[in-house]
């Protein structure tokens, strides 16, 4: 592991430990809890600041934190002006909101986190389609039957030599099937039928390895791009819908 990545591994989980202790720091206050401390890690104290009656800093240790709140130890000395301040005065449901929301915040966080990466990437989707979804523009050094044929991403495919398919699967079949013959494909373009002809190469190619021994490449689809959610007819992982 780089120092870079020590460093931004130790500042995740500090933001971590933080986010935690936040929970209980703004539900103590939401309650009127007195809160005496707010520290990042254990040990010597590196920095520190207070601001009215919290006082807040870093310490030399990034192994936690800890947020001290008035009446929690039961052997503290409660000044009399506090009484009514300390954990222990607070009702029960209140008590038990503030030692839970250290661990409820990190639920937020990921729920949050979820929401972005759903709403910036997408969802994963496997639902069976006969849209193209792209077109892989070279084969083999040469222009691809695709790219021949005038096939477009967004095209849906209809039929393969008069044969209509409804599927992905059954037009991969009947490609295989024609082996290196001219093909006719039907395809649905703005709601427009359009038929076209290409070359489809398809099958097992020998080829012979560095050193020299034969090996079998399984040929890839030429249609379409090949990589497996183009070549499955499906729609790419991060597409929304």
């Amino acid at each position: 592991m780089t120092t870079l990545g020590i460093f931004v591994f130790i500042a995740a989980i500090l933001f971590s430990i933080g986010l935690h202790e936040f929970g209980h720091f703004v539900t103590a206050k939401k309650f009127g809890i007195k809160v005496e401390q707010f520290f990042i890690g254990f040990g010597p104290r590196l920095w520190s600041v207070r601001k009215g009656e919290t006082e807040y800093g870093v310490k030399a240790l990034p192994v936690g934190g800890y947020v001290r709140i008035a009446g929690m130890n039961p052997f503290e000395e409660i000044a009399p002006e506090d009484k009514d301040r300390v954990f222990k005065s607070k009702k029960p449901w209140q008590r038990a909101i503030v030692l839970s929301a250290g661990s409820f915040t990190h639920f937020v966080i990921g729920l949050i986190i979820i929401a972005a990466v759903l709403a910036a990437v997408g969802r994963p989707t496997d639902t069976p389609t006969t849209t193209i979804a792209g077109i892989q523009p070279a084969f083999d050094g040469h222009p691809s039957p695709a790219q021949v044929a005038g096939l477009r991403a967004g095209d849906i495919l209809v039929a393969v030599n008069g044969h209509r398919v409804t599927k992905w699967q059954e037009a991969v079949d009947i490609l295989h099937a024609v082996g290196p013959n001219r093909v006719e494909i039907t395809v649905r373009r703005k709601g427009m039928l359009v038929t076209t002809t290409t070359v489809f190469r398809s099958g097992a190619r020998r080829r012979r390895s560095d050193a020299g021994q034969p090996r079998s490449d399984r040929a890839s689809l030429p249609a379409v791009d090949p990589r497996p959610h183009l070549l499955a007819g499906r729609r790419p992982a991060n597409t929304k819908r």
